[in-house]
This record gives structure tokens, sequence and C-alpha cells, in this order.
């Protein structure tokens, strides 16, 4: 926001949650160049309106536009369009990080920056049917965010999907790409949101049960027992996944709702899913000393609030799937959302998947310690002989399994190894306890822009003609070349 202003240009927003102080002065420091499109959040009584101080303070500061939509929908989009002087779009933000003190410090989010003027102008676009549809969901919101658009970028490709669609489009562009999956599939989950038993159709899934099914429903074409499968679900909302226990289907052990057990580990076919009580939330409250390791901070708990798929970040087809977006069916049909995918991208998902792993080894630990914390049986500290290694290094087990997936080295039993990502594409580095390695040097490819290490992404384009604010659509000159250039 700081680079924005300081070049005299303006920003357009569309936030679910509003109150981090410092992002408040952002923001107001555009004056009525920063146009904000504030929703409700969530339902507090007694207005139903969880913004309602902040957008009272913001009334004659921004240029303000109320979306107080009711239930079941929630205007649940994080997104910023930053533009020059001009108007013309330059950049977004987005991601499932809220503008509130929890969404930044107390949560476990992502964010991602898209230093694109086409992926820009496509959420302004976004911005104006959202602004447009006022409190309401018109006809024409929906068939605007049933098609997507694809955007090259980075040695590869966005997909850009806004929701609500009229037939979860979204859902089913994101499920071939699931379904697809060769050696592994990486997960975060906040709120997924109901599991369609067995006499819905598959459109009414969320994601997260497209995941599971690959490596249990040995019916299914897709079916594969030999994916790596690692994820994180936060549920937080009581009963939100809850079913009859008088008619439990087969599926149903697989969902994650727990009403004492808000946190769910999942680690294939071949463990049980590990529900986790509150004194497992991250940051814990270990409350007597472990052994030699500390105690840790007392705190309340953070939840996972990303939301993120991550597939083959070491294969041939790398995908990074994450936004607003809760990637269930209720979501697709009656929210404000977006959903980015990105394709080829091998950095950025190798970036994602770590962030992912940590997530879920330090809900792991904590439970460990919990669950073992009296027991002199097991492992309590550091050992002074090498036998602590030989699980790890046994081919029968999936110890070692694991460090191969995480090398890049995946192969089902007796398959040849994972092909090496296609000529041209952007390779994966190893990254260690100091960092990632050194990027290797190439040859540049003329038209291919790269991604940065922070997972910013830029193409810089020449400016479309300047003008006041971008309309719904524009039509771009066909004779206009492009120029990119490596990012920062």
């Amino acid at each position: 926001m700081q680079d924005t202003k300081s070049k005299d240009g303006e920003v357009y927003a569309a936030l679910y949650e509003l109150n981090d102080p410092e992002l408040l002065a952002g923001l107001t420091a555009f004056g009525k160049k920063c146009h904000l499109v504030l929703a409700n959040g969530a339902f507090k009584p007694p207005d139903n309106d969880e913004n309602k101080k902040v957008r009272a303070d913001l009334k004659n500061e921004v240029d303000l536009h109320d979306r107080l939509v009711g239930k079941p929908h929630f205007a649940h989009n994080k997104f910023v369009v930053f533009c020059d002087a001009s108007g013309a779009p330059e950049r977004v933000l987005t991601g499932s990080t809220n503008w509130t003190m929890t969404g930044l410090c107390t949560q476990a989010n992502n964010g991602l920056i898209v230093d694109d003027p086409d992926v820009a102008e496509y959420f302004l676009d976004e911005w104006n049917h959202i602004k447009d549809a006022g409190n309401g969901y018109p006809d024409v919101f929906a068939h605007f965010n049933s098609t997507s658009k694809t955007f090259p970028l980075d040695d590869g490709n966005i997909t850009q999907w806004f929701v609500p669609t009229t037939d979860a489009q979204d859902l089913e562009f994101a499920r071939k790409l699931i379904s697809a999956a060769k050696d592994g599939i990486l997960f975060l989950f906040f709120n997924p949101g109901v599991f369609a038993g067995p006499d819905k159709p598959e459109k009414q899934w969320t994601l997260l049960q497209n995941i599971l099914v690959r490596d249990h429903d040995d019916k299914r074409p897709d079916f594969d027992p030999n994916l790596y499968i690692r994820g994180v679900v936060n549920q937080e909302i009581a009963g939100l996944t809850s079913e009859d226990p008088g008619r439990k289907t087969k599926r149903a052990v697989l969902d994650p709702a727990e009403l004492a057990n808000p946190v769910t580990l999942f680690s294939g076919a071949k463990q049980p899913p590990q529900r986790l009580r509150y004194d497992s939330m991250v940051p814990k409250n270990i409350k007597d000393a472990f052994h030699n390791w500390e105690t840790e901070i007392l705190g309340s708990g953070v939840h996972i609030h990303s939301k993120v798929i991550v597939l083959d970040p070491f294969g041939a087809n790398p995908v990074v799937m994450t936004g607003s977006h809760n990637l269930g069916y209720k979501a697709s049909h009656e929210n404000d959302d977006n959903l980015m995918i990105l394709q080829g991208n091998a950095p950025l998902a190798a970036a994602y998947a770590a962030n992912i792993i940590a997530i879920y080894q330090t809900y792991r630990w904590n439970a460990y310690v919990e669950a073992h914390r009296q027991d002199a049986q097991v492992w309590h500290g550091l050992v002074d002989s090498d036998e602590w290694q030989d699980s790890y290094l046994d081919k029968s087990r999936d110890d070692l399994k694991e460090i191969l997936f995480w090398l890049g080295q995946h192969a089902a039993p007796g398959a040849p190894a994972a092909p090496a990502p296609p000529p041209g594409g952007t390779p994966a580095r190893a990254v260690t306890a100091t960092g990632p390695a050194p990027r290797p040097r190439r040859e540049s490819q003329k038209g291919r822009g790269k991604v940065t290490k922070n997972t910013a992404m830029k193409r810089k384009d020449k400016k479309a003609p300047a003008k006041k604010r971008a309309p719904l659509t524009r039509t771009r000159n066909a004779s206009m070349k492009k120029k990119r250039k490596r990012t920062r």
C-alpha cells in the first residue's frame, strides 16, 4: 500500500473483516482513492455486522460501499487491487488472511501478491460486480463467475475462479486436477463444509472428500493407495459436518467433525484420522515441562485458517490451490469468494508444501506430548547411538517412503520414479535449515516471467491507456506488444 500511495495510485478492496489498526491507517491514507467494499463478516447479534464500528469510522474517510448479506451467504473475499495514478490495475493481493488482528497474529494464514496487470484487471472486474450487487445476489453475478480465465505466468499459468457460481464449475475444475495427482496431496482446510452423503451427486462434495477417497475407495478409477497424503483440518463450527450416528456411511470415519476435537490430522489410508483436542492447538499450552523441552508459551490457541491444496509439488505438474474459498459446495454456491489455481510453478508448490508439513508436524508433536507425558516407554529425548535411524532406512516402512517423497523420488512399488519437469519448467530447489539452495543458472527465455522466492509474482506489461477507473471489461489494442521482464 505504501508503494502505491507514494505513486499517487489507488486501491480497490473487498474485505470480509477489518479491524487491524495498521491496515486501517494504510487504507485511510488513500482518502477517496481507497474504494472499499466492506462486508458484515460473521453474523454477530444484535446487528449482524461485525464491522459496524469500523464502517462508521470509515464512512467519510474512504469511498465506502456496504455489502451486508444475510444467511446463508458470506461476503467472504479478502483481496485488494493496486492501481497506478491513472486507475489502471497493476497487481493484486489475495489469500486466506482477514484484515484483522487475529487473522494476522493468531491464525495460520497465507497470501499471494500477483504482479500482473491482466490478473489484477480481472479482480477489478469482479470488484465491480460485487459493488453492483449491493446486498444481494443477482443472476448476473453468478453467471459472470461461472467461467474462469487462465493467465500465463512464471513458466506456468493461473486459472482464476470467483464465486458464487451457477453449478459449482470451480469445484469441478479443481476435482479434475485432484484426480490426476500422481505422487502426493497436501492440504490445510478451515471449515470445508458438510460431507455429502452417498445419495448426493459428487458436485456437492467438498474437495476434502475428493482428496480422501483417492486412497480409500478402490472402486474409483482414480484410486491410488500409494499416494502420499498429509493434511490438517480445523473444524470450528459445532456440528457443521456432523452426521446422524444411526446412519453412518462408509466414508463418515473420514469426516473431521468431532465436537470436542476441532483439529484432525490426515496421514493417508494406512492410518486413521487423528482427532486432536483443543489442548493440541498451536501454539498450545504444555502445562508442565516435557523432559528437557521448554514449556511453551501460554496461549488460547491458534486456528488453521488457510485454505490450501498442493498437488505433486515435486512432480511434472505441481499445482497450488488457494484463496478465500473454503473449498466446499456451500462456498461455491452461496458465498463471495475467490479461488486461485496455479499450475507449473514448482518453487511455489514446494514452499506451500513445506508450510503445510510444518503445521502438520507441529500439531502431531503437541498431541504426542500430551498423550505420552508420563509414559517412560516412549521417546523422551535424543539418544547416543545411531539406532534411531533404522526405521527411516527400512524399505518396508513408510518413513523411508516419506523421505523419498520430499526428495522428489516418490514412486509406487514397481513403478518408475516420477518424471522430471518438462524442459523450460521452473525446477524446485532443495531446502535446508539455512534456506533454499541457490537458484541454478539457466538461459533466459523470451516471454517467460519468473517467480520470486517470497511467492510474489510479476510480469511487467506496457500500461493500458490512462483511465480514471477500469470498467467491467476493457478492450485492449490487438496490436499492443507485451514485454515481460524478470521479477525483482
